[in-house]
């Protein structure tokens, strides 16, 4: 038994355990599983926010809506949308509303020719 530096208690593990596990989830995963679960649609941010919300998620054991590192939602959501961006799985793009310009996000597909 090991007592961390935040006063939690850890047991080691083995091999077996370890392979049983799973990957954890990040903010990045829970935007693509929530834009995959709307294929052909494209969302703002804070339309992103409220779906990822809405999956009624938790991030870290507090609902996302609380500040997330020091940093405000908004700013975590739009960091990891452009690594998703980035990353190829999201794609992005300046669409005319009616409120003005606004950027949208949807799953990355296959080309269109």
């Amino acid at each position: 038994m090991v007592n961390t530096a935040d006063g939690c208690v850890s047991l080691p593990i083995d091999r077996s355990q370890w392979e049983q596990g799973r990957e954890p989830e990040t903010t990045e995963t829970q935007i693509l599983a929530f834009l995959k679960s709307q294929p052909g649609k494209a969302f703002s941010l804070n339309e992103i926010i409220d779906g990822v919300r809405g999956l009624g998620r938790l991030f870290h054991g507090e609902l996302v809506r609380i500040f997330l590192g020091g940093l405000p939602e908004k700013l975590y959501f739009r960091r990891a949308l452009e690594n998703l961006v980035r990353e190829g799985e999201v794609q992005s793009r300046v669409v005319d509303v009616s409120s003005g310009d606004s950027l949208y996000y949807i799953v990355a597909g296959p080309a269109r020719s």
